[in-house]
């Protein structure tokens, strides 16, 4: 959940460059990863008896649509793209879960019923998986670099100089996150065969790093030092 959470957070960076709304960020962030917050509790604690699966209603392109659908709408209304940026979050979810791999889903209701799965401990496995993974702490890192950065200055109880050292750190932990991706994509290429849908997964996960370290790194080169934590708050759009 953290890789979602960190390409959500990168998305809604772009947006906040583009549009200058820092809101952007946290409602990218709620998007990429509102279909597990759907559908984990609801399949593997709700329907755990019938299908055991945290990937139904909320990873479907039916529910893409009506997001995308809801954004246009109030980007009409309001002139405001945060409901498309949340629509954009959920459709990073859909491509990093390879939801293409399970078309049921994906095409839901147009392939007929989900299809049940077993997934004893699921959360337990979850929780274990995240916490051993040096790949999401590198994520999770880059998410608090990206929240200081723009939200650093509407904090009272952080001070400029603390802002400043965080800054220093910035670009080298987003060069770890993209070398920590590169260091999947390999590891899993030279690894033995294993399940095609796991060795899919985890190139995606590993490029998803990748491209989003180095995103940020050419995006901490090229922006000008003094709109990153010292810009006035109001300059910014809530």
């Amino acid at each position: 959940m953290i890789g979602h959470l960190l390409i959500g957070c990168i998305l809604g960076l772009l947006v906040y460059n583009r549009y200058n709304l820092r809101s952007a960020v946290p409602v990218a962030a709620i998007g990429a990863i509102l279909p597990d917050l759907i559908d984990k509790p609801l399949g593997h604690i709700l329907l755990k008896g019938t299908l055991d699966s945290g990937r139904i209603y909320a990873h479907t392109l039916l529910f893409l649509g009506i997001a995308l659908v809801a954004g246009l709408l109030y980007w009409r209304s309001r002139s405001s793209p945060l409901l498309l940026v949340l629509a954009g979050g959920i459709l990073t979810h859909l491509m990093l879960d390879g939801m293409w791999n399970m078309p049921n889903t994906l095409f839901w209701p147009a392939l007929g019923d989900f299809l049940p799965h077993s997934y004893p401990d699921y959360f337990g496995n979850a929780l274990i998986t995240e916490v051993t993974s040096p790949l999401e702490w590198l994520a999770g890192l880059s998410i608090v670099m990206i929240a200081l950065e723009v939200f650093g200055d509407s904090t009272n109880g952080l001070s400029d100089r603390f802002l400043s050292s965080v800054t220093t750190l910035r670009r080298p932990l987003y060069v770890l996150l993209a070398s920590g991706g590169a260091l999947t994509i390999l590891s899993t290429l030279l690894a033995t065969p294993m399940d095609l849908i796991d060795l899919e997964s985890r190139l995606l996960t590993g490029s998803s790093a990748l491209v989003g370290g180095i995103l940020l790194v050419y995006r901490d080169m090229v922006s000008d030092p003094s709109i990153n934590l010292t810009k006035a708050g109001d300059q910014r759009s809530t």
